[in-house]
């Protein structure tokens, strides 16, 4: 009595696996892409503020300040100008939302995150603070924002003002 075997044969076999190896090289991308694109609208955001403070300073004749904090959307920055200084009516505020935030003063090149500065700082918000001022200079530093392994440098030019943004590991433009 002849028994009948069923299964696949070897040339079935590989056709099916080339087609899933090409399939997964369309979506493979397209998953990696997407953990960047988060990151990218949030720098954009970043960027935005930047240049809206930078811009008001400059035409309103009146410093701006742009302040920088970690946590949910909608959470208020964590300190508020007195109602005599002259920041109380120029705060422009941004809060992440899922990316990290760190930063870096230019003057000593120490990366400071919300956690770290909290620390050193008990008494002090968890924020970051760049000020514009009427001329076009500003405080500078560089803002680094983080999700997953990518990390985007925002540098903001202490002399000038002027702000680029980048992907680490990218060529920085000057």
């Amino acid at each position: 009595m002849k028994t009948q075997q069923r299964g696949f044969t070897l040339l079935e076999l590989l056709v099916v696996m080339f087609i899933i190896g090409i399939a997964a090289a369309f979506i493979a991308p397209s998953f990696q892409s997407g953990k960047t694109v988060f990151l990218e609208a949030q720098m954009r955001e970043v960027v935005a503020v930047l240049n809206y403070a930078r811009r008001s300073a400059i035409v309103e004749g009146r410093a701006k300040m742009a302040v920088f904090s970690q946590g949910q959307e909608g959470a208020q920055p964590d300190e508020k100008p007195a109602k005599n200084s002259p920041f109380s009516k120029e705060l422009v505020a941004w809060t992440s939302r899922g990316a990290k935030l760190e930063w870096k003063a230019d003057n000593t090149g120490r990366i400071e995150t919300p956690e770290n500065s909290k620390k050193d700082h008990p008494d002090k918000p968890k924020q970051h603070k760049i000020i514009f001022y009427p001329e076009g200079g500003s405080t500078g530093g560089t803002l680094i924002l983080s999700q997953y392994d990518n990390k985007v440098m925002i540098v903001v030019h202490p002399i000038t003002g002027k702000i680029r943004s980048y992907f680490e590991g990218e060529d920085e433009e000057e």
